[in-house]
């Protein structure tokens, strides 16, 4: 998996970082094997951190293959001090593969972090493609603290959930707001 915006090491402090796929650009973030660890990203996962990932007219797709026990993810503002970004515009793709794996999503994944997405534009799309089996899918708008999640101008958010325990929660923790 990728990090923007996160602490090199316990000297170096927190990182801001910046990641734009555009124009066509394609990252492909894929696991395979039994061994394979989880397929996914982070922005801005380390306390003072912050990251923004844009896909500008390309896409970014999570994958895993045959045999890999683990799922794909992704944290958008992951621990407090925190603040990430994720803008998918101008016909930009976000999905994951349909492998019977599991699929996690937060915006805004611990207290005091803060995590945004927005879907912005005809063609601009978030995706999961949840595989057969009993494997679990979730997406969560401030699963611990508030963030937003922001669908506009023709843009498409598609939770094709599979038959396993899948959810969509917004402020799932007690007295956050999604």
């Amino acid at each position: 998996f990728f990090h923007v915006g996160r602490i090199a090491d316990s000297n170096a402090g927190a990182l801001d970082g910046q990641l734009t796929v555009s124009n066509g650009g394609k990252i492909l973030v894929e696991g395979n094997g039994p061994d394979s660890t989880f397929s996914g990203f982070q922005v801005a996962r380390d306390p003072g951190a912050t990251g923004l990932l844009t896909i500008d007219g390309g896409e970014v797709e999570l994958r895993t293959g045959a045999g890999a026990e683990n799922g794909k993810f992704f944290h958008v503002g992951r621990e407090a001090g925190t603040d990430g970004e994720l803008r998918i515009e101008n016909g930009g793709v976000l999905k994951t593969g349909g492998e019977a794996t599991s699929f996690s999503g937060n915006l805004g994944r611990n207290g005091g972090s803060s995590g945004t997405m927005v879907v912005d534009g005809v063609g601009s799309r978030f995706e999961v493609v949840d595989g057969a089996g009993s494997f679990t899918s979730s997406l969560h708008v401030g699963r611990d603290e508030t963030r937003d999640l922001t669908i506009s101008n023709g843009g498409v958010v598609d939770l094709n959930l599979g038959p396993g325990a899948s959810s969509v929660s917004l402020g799932q923790g007690a007295g956050e707001d999604g």
